[in-house]
């Protein structure tokens, strides 16, 4: 384990928006000298922004070409291999990408310590895929993964517990600290005004792409069950897509008061939107949305399938900061729901429980101390257990 300044590149394939954060707690640390490798745009055109570099000489630029739809060739990475200036590279740990496989081997053969950030194991594998993962995660010196269930794994497959650190995940949280601190109640009331023209009453909120495997009718369902039962609730679904049109027309069919309000991107009002709602509610996979929710404190309800969910699922409590009901099943749903409206209002006491879930490992903060210390070479099992004893809620 080293503690001088090391000199370290992080290679993707391009840096999206939303890791701009982290990237700027990597830049500002003062424990190693961060370089970002990658193409200055997303290649694949899926439509994402990219982060915007200002240092130019925090930035290197690599050629990029996607072949047969599967397999990616990123250009530069074995003269970043070789490059003497570099302690450690860390970097974006997918199989597909050959360049990755020859400059792996060729930084560990120079000397250089190797690390995979990748999200890893999320469900069991069996086959030619599973065995070539294996083989592509041993050629880095540790892995870091974005949740322990994924060590968990890793351990199963003969992996040694020191190498397999939990960096987990996160959004801008010193941004989203600032916009939570200027909504207030009566902000909170306005704006279900303004969407509702009432303020008095539960709202159940979903924000994602609106796409079938949201499975939303769920949603609706477990609404119109409450409707029935007496315990009326107000949906509002933030988002936009091929399912939207169907969707509406479930939701005047079931009777349901459902505001959809389109996609948003500007983080005030997708605030005052989120601290506005009782409960976030994600009948199908669950990703950031988790993070994005209990920023804002706001608790989160999404299923319980763990094989079929992203590892930001595991933030989630049940009774602390959200809850899983079972899955598929909108009665369950629809009970699960009921426990979390109990008033009109968010209350005060789950929303610092879910901040507080936030403000321990989920930070862009807490991923760089993990990070440092994963490019030292200090010991996963340290680097984790300190981590669980962060998370502990009270």
């Amino acid at each position: 384990m080293t503690s001088r300044k090391m000199d370290v590149a992080i290679v993707y394939h391009f840096f999206a928006h939303y890791r701009g954060a982290v990237i700027q707690e990597l830049i500002k640390s003062d424990a190693h000298h961060y370089v970002f490798v990658g193409a200055r745009k997303d290649p694949q055109n899926s439509g994402i922004k990219a982060f915007e570099f200002n240092d130019p000489a925090r930035f290197i630029e690599t050629p990029y070409r996607i072949i047969a739809k599967l397999i990616f060739f990123q250009g530069g990475l074995i003269r970043l291999a070789l490059n003497p200036r570099f302690d450690a590279i860390v970097y974006l740990g997918d199989a597909h990408y050959v360049c990755t496989w020859i400059s792996a081997i060729l930084a560990r053969i120079s000397g250089k310590r190797v690390l995979f950030w990748t999200h890893g194991w999320l469900r069991e594998e069996k086959g030619l895929m599973a065995w070539m993962r294996c083989v592509f995660y041993r050629l880095a010196n540790g892995l870091l993964l974005y949740g322990h269930r994924a060590v968990q794994f890793g351990l199963a497959k003969g992996f040694k517990s020191k190498n397999l650190y939990v960096v987990y995940n996160s959004l801008d949280t010193h941004k989203q600290e600032e916009v939570r601190s200027g909504i207030t109640t009566q902000d909170i009331r306005e704006t279900r005004e303004k969407l509702f023209g009432h303020w008095n009453k539960p709202v159940v909120i979903c924000t994602g792409r609106l796409l079938p495997l949201r499975q939303l009718d769920l949603l609706f369902e477990a609404a119109a069950s409450l409707q029935a039962d007496g315990c009326s609730v107000d949906v509002l679904i933030i988002g936009d897509g091929p399912e939207r049109s169907r969707l509406e027309m479930i939701a005047r069919n079931k009777n349901i008061n459902a505001v959809f309000y389109g996609a948003c991107y500007e983080e005030t009002t997708l605030a005052r939107l989120i601290m506005s709602s009782n409960v976030m509610v994600i009948p199908g996979a669950i990703g950031l949305t988790v993070m994005h929710s209990l920023i804002y404190g706001t608790p989160v309800i999404t299923h319980d399938d763990p094989d079929e969910q992203g590892p930001e699922w595991e933030a989630i409590k049940s009774g602390i900061n959200g809850q899983l009901f079972k899955k598929g099943d909108s009665s369950d749903l629809a009970k699960t729901i009921r426990a979390w409206v109990n008033g009109d209002l968010p209350d005060e006491n789950i929303r610092k429980r879910c901040i507080r879930s936030i403000d321990r490992c989920y930070t862009p903060a807490h991923q760089v101390q993990v990070i440092n210390a994963s490019v030292e070479g200090k010991s996963a099992d340290i680097v984790n257990s300190e981590s669980i004893q962060e998370q502990v809620i009270e």
